[in-house]
């Protein structure tokens, strides 16, 4: 994974050289493999080799908050939106009928986008990290991911049939269209994001061609969610379809990340896209709760 400088100094102080903090990770057991130059974007590149249970340096936060650690450095958090004073989008509704997949699942209406062009930096920092900008909400839930380390998706709103969301199980021989163009059959152990008529997403996985945002898309929905790490993985494996999302569901995602990530994605949106209204968060299904344990050192 590749990971940029210039986005760690957002969150944390980096006392040069470079070489010296990657050694510092290394040794802390996050392996920096190599140092990169980028002449354009101007930027050094950390190549790090990320270990299955550690899901959460799979993100520049979660690097950024390491060397906060080993440096005895004071973190940054990412600028989120307060999410206050809203009303609900009229009409919508979302539910869960498998719990077990997706414990939490949450979606905000966007409406009457104004501003499509993604800013310098956005596109600087995705390009650094071998992402090519697409457009200004695709790379703002690009952004965040690789930010924060919460996978989101954006569904064109005016293309979810019956302003419903679903989260279930696949209908008996029912067939979804990945956003590649391709067609697959659903699994009865998949899980699905479908509206009041067919699917529209393969949870935790990819997004279906059916409901993508393009350049004219004007509303959005945005999803944030949790889906069980076992479902994302044997969907993925068996349908032979990897995303940069399913790679950090399936080691498990943080599950504070859902409601962090969805608040910073809409602070960018806010800014950059300037949309007319954001509706209130809809949500169904409850967080996981991480179990806490204390640990007492002594001298």
């Amino acid at each position: 994974m590749k990971i940029s400088t210039n986005w760690l100094k957002d969150f944390v102080t980096l006392a040069p050289p470079l070489s010296r903090i990657a050694d510092r990770l290394t040794l802390a057991g996050l392996e920096v493999k190599k140092c990169e130059t980028l002449k354009t974007p101007s930027d050094t590149l950390f190549e790090i080799e990320i270990t299955s249970n550690r899901p959460d340096w799979l993100s520049h936060w979660g690097v950024a908050r390491e060397i906060a650690a080993v440096e005895n450095l004071s973190l940054k958090n990412p600028k989120i939106d307060p999410e206050t004073g809203r009303m609900p989008p009229p009409g919508w509704k979302v539910q869960i009928k498998d719990l077990a997949g997706c414990p939490y699942y949450t979606g905000v209406l966007i409406e009457g986008i104004t501003e499509t062009k993604t800013p310098e930096f956005i596109v600087d920092r995705l390009l650094a990290c071998g992402i090519r900008s697409i457009n200004l909400i695709v790379d703002i839930t690009n952004f965040v991911l690789l930010e924060v380390g919460q996978p989101l998706h954006a569904f064109d709103a005016d293309l979810i049939r019956g302003k419903e969301i679903l989260v279930r199980k696949p209908k008996q021989n029912e067939k979804f269209t990945v956003i590649n163009g391709a067609e697959i059959a659903l699994k009865p152990e998949d899980l699905v994001i479908a509206d009041s008529e067919r699917a529209v997403a393969l949870a935790g996985v990819m997004g279906g061609k059916d409901s993508e945002i393009n350049e004219k898309t004007r509303n959005v929905f945005l999803e944030s969610a949790f889906f069980d790490p076992g479902r994302v993985r044997k969907t993925s494996r068996q349908h032979q379809i990897s995303s940069d999302s399913s790679y950090r569901f399936e080691r498990r995602v943080d599950p504070e990340a859902v409601d962090i990530g969805r608040s910073r994605a809409l602070a960018l949106i806010q800014k950059y896209a300037k949309p007319r209204n954001i509706s209130a968060v809809i949500k169904a299904g409850e967080k996981p709760q991480l179990e806490v344990k204390t640990v007492q050192l002594k001298s």
